[in-house]
């Protein structure tokens, strides 16, 4: 388990790679609002080990409403799995309204050496960010979500995703026409 400096705000994904991220075989981003349960190590994990194209899992969430947990599901009621395989089934995930949403940032277990690679810079998205590395994430191999929840996200009024910027969306917008 390591922790950025508080100080920081944007950079500190970019802080974790340079200067955190070991030489284990998987990593997870995690945010410290949110609740992982007992059994997100091993699910996830099993999907890694059992799967050697399989560069990063996910998982479903149960929304915490501040202290107070709720049934309702981030990916919403479905069973089985999903497997993404390229930039555009992940950005459809993202961008569509669908039943079945896309799961949290929090949730991936990822291969570390592939986590290193990737860019959580404001540059590619501004606040979105995470949807750009998710897509770069996604064009270095297969990863899978399960319908299971195994953690628990957090939703309060603090989250900067509760305001929209249209500045930020316009530079993910870009990023992607460029890159994707």
């Amino acid at each position: 388990i390591v922790l950025a400096p508080r100080s920081l705000s944007h950079e500190h994904s970019a802080y974790i790679f340079e200067h955190l991220l070991g030489d284990e075989d998987y990593s997870v981003i995690f945010h410290d609002d949110d609740l992982m349960e007992p059994t997100f190590h091993a699910a996830l994990r099993k999907v890694l080990d059992e799967n050697i194209d399989v560069i990063a899992a996910s998982c479903n969430a149960r929304i915490l409403l501040g202290q107070d947990l709720t049934n309702r599901r981030t990916m919403g009621a479905w069973s089985g799995t999903i497997e993404i395989g390229s930039p555009a089934e992940m950005l459809t995930a993202y961008m569509d309204f669908r039943s079945v949403g896309p799961p949290p940032l929090c949730g991936y277990l990822h291969r570390t050496e592939i986590l290193k690679q990737l860019s959580f810079s404001p540059v590619n998205g501004g606040k979105y960010s995470d949807v750009a590395a998710l897509t770069q994430l996604s064009a270095k191999g297969k990863i899978v979500w399960l319908s299971k929840a195994h953690i628990q996200y957090r939703i309060h009024n603090g989250q900067h995703s509760h305001k929209v910027s249209t500045r930020d969306y316009r530079i993910l917008v870009n990023y992607l026409l460029n890159n994707e």
